[in-house]
């Protein structure tokens, strides 16, 4: 199995555990893409994964400009397709290291795109 594909196994595992409904998988458009959409308590979060074997560490993020642009893209355009009822929308980060085939370390990292 690919890192990405059991990184994205351990996530999906841990959004049930946290009582999200997985709305999509792999939402696409064009060669964008976001692995999961979910609902919790009325929001809608689109989730991105970060994912690494344990040697190598966590792995960090950085919000780009481009990046920002890419993910609201991606937003939006979900947004227009489905019109959620939910109000409030955020886009969160977790971050994987797997550290064997049954043990992973997560990090959650919520509404990363918010202006402080």
């Amino acid at each position: 199995m690919s890192k990405k594909k059991e990184g994205n196994n351990f996530v999906k595992k841990y959004l049930d555990r946290k009582n999200y409904e997985i709305l999509e998988e792999n939402f696409k458009v064009a060669d964008a893409i976001i692995p999961f959409i979910a609902r919790k308590n009325g929001e809608i979060h689109f989730i991105d994964t970060k994912i690494r074997r344990a040697h190598a560490g966590f792995p960090e993020y950085t919000i780009t400009n481009s990046k920002r642009a890419y993910y609201e893209g991606l937003m939006l355009t979900y947004v227009i397709k489905n019109r959620p009822a939910s109000g409030r929308i955020g886009f969160d980060i977790i971050s994987v290291i797997i550290i064997d085939d049954a043990t992973a370390s997560l990090r959650h990292h919520s509404d990363v795109l918010a202006e402080n």
